[in-house]
């Protein structure tokens, strides 16, 4: 979503610096390998980061066009959390997709599973 359906509002470097990760380690795929309390702590920061920038997020320009022409065959993969998902639903674009995949379908973009499961759902 971010930078796709709405204006990019994440800071990936603050994020990874809040982690401990190198520039260029995938968040996700660091995250998913950890365990224990380090594994909650980093998805407690993850979270809290963007709930904050779910409360900043608007949408790109030219969303509300795009769905007019799209909307057929709508569908959100992100490697977000539901919850801004929902805001973003519920607050910003009125749409319905079908379907949703979050960080929880895995394994996570850029790895194709996702946009086969969508497919298939179509």
């Amino acid at each position: 979503m971010d930078g796709t359906l709405t204006a990019p509002v994440l800071d990936f470097a603050l994020i990874r610096s809040r982690l401990g990760l190198q520039p260029d380690e995938d968040i996700l795929h660091v995250i998913h390998s950890w365990t224990g309390q380090r594994r909650q702590e980093a998805d407690r920061i993850l979270l809290e980061v963007e709930r904050e920038a779910m409360l900043a997020m608007q949408i790109q320009e030219g969303l509300h066009e795009l769905m007019e022409v799209a909307h057929q065959r709508d569908a959100i993969l992100t490697r977000n959390q539901l919850e801004p998902v929902t805001h973003l639903l519920e607050h910003h674009a009125k749409y319905a997709f079908h379907p949703i995949l979050t960080r929880a379908f895995t394994p996570v973009k850029p790895d194709p599973a996702p946009l086969f499961h969508i497919a298939q759902q179509w």
